[in-house]
């Protein structure tokens, strides 16, 4: 590939390889916004920033080229796991998120622990309601102290 240093086995490139294959992966504690990268559709060279981040979904982002937005890599969002070991290994933006992190699980645990506690587990828990029709509202609002908290109306 034209954009990459060649070396022999014995000597160190003087400048970093480039990414010509695409589609790699990197955690998100890593060094991914320094990784020099290469666009094997148009050519482009350099580096990503959160800005070139596409497509998110549960587990990761897409590293879209920023010239052809062609899918050149993706980045891992980390789980509580990834961080305590990013944060132990020094990591300034692992240690400042780690606190956070630990806050919304166990907010999101609490939460998991209240719905066991309250659900509905037989009809007979039901209320009777009058009339032959009923009509429902959903709504979320801030309730008990928790934001987005789910009511339903009827």
């Amino acid at each position: 590939m034209g954009n990459e240093t060649r070396r022999s086995p014995d000597s160190l490139p003087e400048e970093p390889m480039l990414n010509t294959v695409g589609n790699r992966g990197f955690k998100w504690y890593s060094n991914w916004q320094h990784e020099l990268l290469c666009c094997s559709k148009c050519g482009w060279v350099g580096t990503v920033s959160l800005d070139d981040l596409e497509d998110p979904t549960a587990c990761g982002a897409s590293i879209e080229c920023p010239q052809c937005h062609r899918r050149i890599g993706e980045v891992l969002f980390p789980n509580l796991r990834d961080t305590e070991e990013a944060a132990a290994q020094g990591n300034e933006a692992a240690i400042r998120e780690l606190p956070k992190f630990r806050e919304q699980i166990a907010h999101a645990q609490a939460r998991i622990d209240r719905f066991k506690q309250e659900k509905i587990e037989s009809i007979e828990r039901l209320p009777e309601l009058d009339g032959e029709m009923l009509e429902f509202t959903w709504d979320v609002a801030d309730a008990a102290g928790e934001p987005n908290h789910q009511a339903g109306r009827y």
